[in-house]
């Protein structure tokens, strides 16, 4: 019974793939076997495509592990007492809506674990089908980056409290295309993998246009192939450096992390500009309310204006609608400070016309420019947590303030003087830089924080515990490994 149902969810990842623009072309499900897929480099690159449109489903980062369910659990919400997601929010995972949402997100990710993992089977035996060994590298360096990705963020929600307990059982990790039983290892183990896959992904993309190029939104690095451009779009070198500094500063190792952060932040220039203040402050009709030019990676979305209107559209039921009380918001943002990009109307406003009388969240609206390198992007990584990352593990207090201060900048605010509380300032940056990104609820987590601020009321604070920080695993999962 456990070999028939992980070998299913394989098959099933392996013939995942939808649509996008040209630069993520897949052939239709219908048509694509697994004998011709692999019988071309193309067929690498449409297997590899569809992992990263698949990403981009509601049952993870298109919905649950980005804009959704992830941030009801960090409490970025108002959810009413008859709101859909009232179970996620009391972290009532016995619920049938919220056991529904906890399954459709391992499903989601361990079905494109599988998917990269059939990749990784048979590159090395057709490395020979590639025009060059760049290619192959490339492909085979993502393809790492994106198992150690996919994996993180199932240690992180389901995993425990790493601070608590490193050493306790916590998800399978699954490096081979295989119908073998996965056990569940201790996440510390799970790390160790993380890391491993990292380091791999690091070696092979050692030659990523992205670091002689940058993102590359125009132009071709061979002069014909399309496939190497949008580099932030795609688990690029940088990505994977960035995703090393994360993984380590959740293993506490500070040192190693303030490492990897510092290298990232070392190729920002040229690479991951700070966004220019008219970009949000001025352009009305086209704002550009994610700052993509500081995205390390992202995923290209052709139905995040769909979702903007299933979360957030100001004509939704309150029993539906996602949006912070106004006090929790103006707190958020020091006290409704208009100085702070992030805090600007584009972002965030009253949508009139007797609609609502509260601000919601607008950072997924469509624009009107429907071929600007900016629309549809859900950020995934961005510099300003290399710097926060970086802010965080620094021993000498002024480079630290430095650090965090250096984003604040680049957010329209003033510098946070030596005498504050860095631990403090650092954490008031999470609950405004990663709005509808899915970052906070991991921060509280990693810091094991005992107390956060209720997203139904203004004053109150949720104790938070072990058990609410660690969702079971699916039913299913459970009832195969008894």
């Amino acid at each position: 019974m456990k070999k028939h149902f992980l070998y299913t969810l394989m098959l099933a990842a392996l013939f995942s793939a939808t649509s996008c623009k040209k630069w993520l072309s897949v052939q239709p499900r219908d048509k694509v076997s697994e004998q011709k897929l692999f019988d071309t480099e193309q067929g690498f690159y449409n297997a590899l495509n569809s992992v990263y449109l698949d990403m981009n489903l509601k049952d993870t980062y298109g919905g649950q592990m980005s804009m959704e369910m992830i941030e009801v659990m960090g409490q970025q919400y108002n959810i009413l007492t008859d709101h859909r997601l009232q179970a996620i929010n009391n972290y009532n995972f016995a619920h049938d809506s919220a056991k529904a949402r906890i399954a459709m997100v391992w499903r989601g990710n361990y079905t494109r674990i599988a998917n990269v993992n059939k990749i990784l089977a048979v590159i090395d035996e057709r490395k020979h089908i590639f025009s060059n060994g760049d290619n192959y590298s490339h492909v085979k360096g993502e393809s790492f980056a994106l198992r150690a990705f996919l994996h993180f963020d199932m240690l992180r929600l389901f995993g425990p409290v790493y601070a608590v307990d490193s050493l306790k059982q916590s998800i399978p990790y699954v490096d081979d295309f295989t119908s073998k039983f996965q056990e569940l290892i201790p996440a510390n183990a799970a790390i160790d993998k993380v890391l491993k896959d990292l380091d791999s992904a690091e070696m092979y993309l050692r030659k990523d246009p992205i670091i002689a190029s940058g993102p590359m939104f125009s132009g071709n690095p061979d002069g014909g192939s399309q496939f190497w451009r949008f580099r932030t779009l795609r688990m690029n070198y940088y990505a994977a450096i960035a995703m090393k500094a994360r993984v380590h500063l959740y293993r506490r190792n500070k040192t190693a992390a303030l490492e990897s952060a510092k290298t990232v932040i070392a190729a920002q220039e040229g690479r991951f500009p700070w966004i220019n203040k008219d970009y949000i402050l001025t352009n009305k009709i086209n704002p550009n309310r994610i700052f993509h030019t500081e995205m390390l990676f992202g995923l290209h979305d052709i139905k995040l204006a769909d979702k903007q209107k299933n979360y957030f559209d100001p004509v939704l039921e309150a029993r539906s609608i996602l949006a912070p009380l106004p006090a929790r918001l103006a707190a958020t943002y020091e006290n409704n400070n208009t100085a702070d990009y992030r805090n600007n109307v584009a972002i965030w406003a009253i949508p009139g016309n007797g609609i609502k009388d509260y601000r919601c969240f607008f950072k997924f609206s469509d624009i009107e420019h429907k071929d600007s390198l900016y629309r549809n992007i859900i950020p995934l990584i961005r510099i300003s947590e290399m710097y926060y990352i970086a802010a965080e593990t620094e021993t000498d207090k002024t480079l630290a303030f430095g650090y965090l201060n250096t984003v604040r900048k680049n957010r329209g605010l003033l510098d946070v003087p030596l005498t504050a509380t860095i631990a403090t300032e650092i954490r008031n940056e999470y609950k405004r830089e990663f709005y509808g990104e899915g970052q906070l609820f991991f921060y509280y987590k990693r810091l094991n924080t005992t107390s956060i601020p209720s997203g139904n009321s203004s004053t109150a604070n949720v104790a938070m515990t072990v058990g609410k920080y660690c969702p079971p695993l699916p039913d299913d999962e459970i009832r195969y490994r008894d």
